[in-house]
């Protein structure tokens, strides 16, 4: 298939977008990219006042292929996470159409699996309202993905019934509290199945992927063949892909995405479309001809935060998608890591800018610094904070006895994690260093510049001996590594 082809930046745009992203004015931007962070490849779209106004991609699709080869516009990579919001919009289109309601108990609906009842939420009805907004009180937060030669592989029954890697899906918290649980969009993707009769992957054509033009998308769990003969390979926290090339996730719903940036930001418009008449807003950009994804009743569900304005709690999470700001200044976005892939788009719908980025690698240490330059080179008005959100508070390094977690660990995926006593880290080929930052009474701890990563220590034999091995979680994945020295 030939490159789809979307203008280039003007230089005068690439060079303060390289300046504020790249610390290191020495190197180019793609080696500063995989020799600092890990990132063998990125894809960058961006969108200004409605359409996609330029393109960027940098390195390749595997950091160890001869001959390299270069990412372009149509390299396919996992979008992880990013799946639930696109779902969620498939899940209000079958509302809209009258297939599904929003408030019905989902047993209900459900003919292959139940979800257990818990004694503490009896009388309680779990609905797909709730899965979407990660209100259910269930478990399941995250998905380790399986080798694609894996024989174990569980269908979304399987994994719901604890079959596979992950833990038997239970409700085992009060319902109507914000946790994140990708076993909720596995509930409801096997709803969307049992209600229609079809496979989700092809549900999802039909329902997102081709309305939104998506033609580069594709929810198909690829075990024996890619997605396509252009696609990104995974690369956790090394230089080297994983055996197979990528893991594959039966969560579809969850985390099963193939994308590109492209078709990220297409799904973007097709929502800023969808949701800019709900803002009542005047002054908004004028979306070029197109069909939005949802009617306004819907639009207006989607981006509702569902435990209300005012709730804490709610962490921004709407209707499978996050919201900040409201009116004109209205931030819509998601993030998303699986192993070796991390994922981030963001939108205005009001005036109808944003961008889209997709990573080969492990780290997104860039999201803000990309958002940031956007933001000044463009005069967007709204600036978010800071992405980079491991929870809990910090304590001063004098605090923590990093003697006990000093050390070398390694990890089946291939590369080591090298933490130092003076509290900071680096990874293979990433020199670093990297401040550690603890969540109080715990052996976890955030990673400076990483999003979404963090560092759990395993101790031996109590807390006062060293450490026996390290978990780095990034996204919602998990990698252990053992320590070697």
């Amino acid at each position: 298939m030939t490159a789809t082809t979307f203008p280039t930046p003007p230089d005068a745009v690439l060079a303060t977008l390289e300046s504020k992203v790249s610390p290191n004015k020495t190197l180019p931007l793609a080696e500063h990219l995989a020799r600092y962070d890990l990132v063998p490849g990125l894809q960058l779209a961006v969108f200004h006042k409605g359409k996609i106004i330029w393109t960027k991609n940098y390195g390749v699709r595997a950091a160890d292929s001869h001959p390299v080869i270069k990412v372009d516009d149509d390299t396919q990579f996992q979008a992880a996470s990013i799946s639930k919001p696109v779902t969620a919009v498939a899940v209000l289109r079958l509302v809209e159409k009258g297939v599904l309601n929003l408030d019905v108990d989902v047993n209900d609906y459900l003919k292959r699996w139940k979800l257990p009842t818990a004694t503490a939420t009896s009388g309680l009805k779990t609905t797909l309202r709730l899965l979407l907004s990660h209100r259910a009180g269930l478990n399941g937060d995250n998905f380790d993905g399986y080798a694609r030669n894996d024989p174990h592989l569980p269908d979304v029954v399987g994994v719901l019934n604890g079959d596979g890697n992950c833990p038997k899906t239970v409700i085992d918290s009060i319902p109507g509290y914000y946790r994140y649980s990708g076993a909720g969009y596995e509930i409801v993707q096997l709803v969307m199945e049992d209600v229609c009769g079809k496979p989700f992957a092809e549900l999802m054509d039909d329902l997102v992927l081709t309305p939104a033009g998506m033609t580069r998308s594709t929810f198909r769990v690829c075990v024996d063949t890619p997605p396509s003969d252009n696609h990104a390979l995974s690369h956790p926290f090394c230089d080297a892909t994983i055996s197979g090339g990528y893991l594959v996730y039966p969560e579809s719903a969850a985390a099963g995405l193939w994308t590109t940036a492209v078709d990220l930001v297409k799904f973007a418009l097709a929502i800023g479309r969808s949701v800019q008449p709900v803002l009542l807003t005047s002054g908004g950009v004028i979306y070029p001809p197109g069909s939005a994804l949802l009617t306004t009743a819907s639009a207006a569900e989607y981006i509702t935060l569902a435990g209300g304005e005012h709730d804490p709690s709610t962490k921004h999470m709407a209707l499978g998608i996050m919201r900040q700001g409201k009116a004109d200044r209205m931030r819509l976005s998601h993030n998303g890591g699986n192993l070796g892939f991390i994922s981030t788009f963001q939108l205005n719908p009001h005036s109808g800018f944003g961008f889209a980025t997709l990573i080969n690698g492990q780290s997104s240490r860039r999201w803000d610094e990309i958002s940031a330059a956007l933001e000044e080179i463009y005069e967007w008005p709204d600036v978010l904070p800071p992405a980079v959100d491991v929870g809990g508070s910090t304590l001063e390094k004098d605090d923590v006895q990093f003697d006990l977690l000093a050390g070398t660990y390694g990890s089946a995926a291939g590369g080591d994690v090298v933490v130092s006593k003076d509290g900071t880290c680096a990874f293979t080929l990433a020199e670093g260093p990297f401040a550690l930052r603890r969540r109080v009474g715990t052996t976890t701890f955030g990673v400076d510049g990483f999003a979404e990563t963090v560092l759990e220590f395993a101790m031996s034999n109590g807390m006062d001996q060293p450490a026996a091995s390290v978990s780095i979680r990034s996204g919602f994945n998990s990698v252990e590594a053992k320590r070697r020295s």
